[in-house]
């Protein structure tokens, strides 16, 4: 009985040494350098230009084959297009975002990957949010899906990706107390992100 019991203990350490072995988790941080450039389909004159989208973040992944993998992360996006109202004057929308990405990454050999993914888009700035209103309010959140390519450097990884709204999404752009700016809009996102393994485990 004690020989049985003994045996089981040494299953059960070789099988966690094994797990934690593999380090199947991985814990990054991620920078990006993005282009944003909304289509804009009607030729509308009051309708937001392109920015440069910077954005910070941290994931965690998991290793569920070889070369698959997947990541769920919280990133914080800077946003600030420039536009003009029916008055035209100059407004900049804030849409800076709290973000929480999905991703599948997938290695074609040693170096290149290939990902893809959806993302939750949560806007924190900028938006009009009134409750007494009888307009409708600013839909929240927004979801996007993203495609692209990366190569691995050692530890770093560098990826280039293309990212598109679901659908189209009608923004308020708050531009008083009581006053507000609609415009409706596709996201639509090209950037370049870092990505640096802070623990595997």
């Amino acid at each position: 009985m004690k020989m049985k019991k003994l045996t089981l203990y040494i299953i059960f350490f070789l099988l966690s040494f094994s797990l934690f072995a593999q380090e199947k988790f991985e814990l990054h941080v991620s920078a990006k350098a993005g282009y944003f450039f909304p289509p804009n389909k009607d030729n509308n004159e009051y309708f937001p230009e392109n920015a440069f989208s910077p954005g910070i973040g941290i994931g965690l992944q998991y290793n569920v084959l070889k070369k698959t993998s997947i990541s769920l992360g919280i990133e914080g996006n800077y946003l600030n297009p420039s536009m003009i109202d029916y008055r035209s004057s100059q407004i900049d929308p804030l849409w800076h975002s709290v973000n929480v990405p999905f991703r599948i990454k997938q290695f074609v050999g040693s170096h290149f990957m290939l990902v893809g993914g959806a993302t939750l888009i949560r806007q924190i700035k900028g938006y009009w949010n009134d409750p007494l209103t009888l307009y409708r309010n600013q839909q929240i959140p927004e979801y996007s899906w993203e495609l692209g390519t990366g190569w691995k450097f050692n530890k770093l990884s560098l990826f280039l990706i293309y990212n598109h709204g679901f659908g189209t999404f009608e923004k308020k752009i708050k531009t008083g107390p009581n006053t507000a700016f609609p415009v409706d809009v596709v996201h639509q996102e090209i950037y370049l992100r870092v990505q640096y393994p802070l623990w595997k485990f």
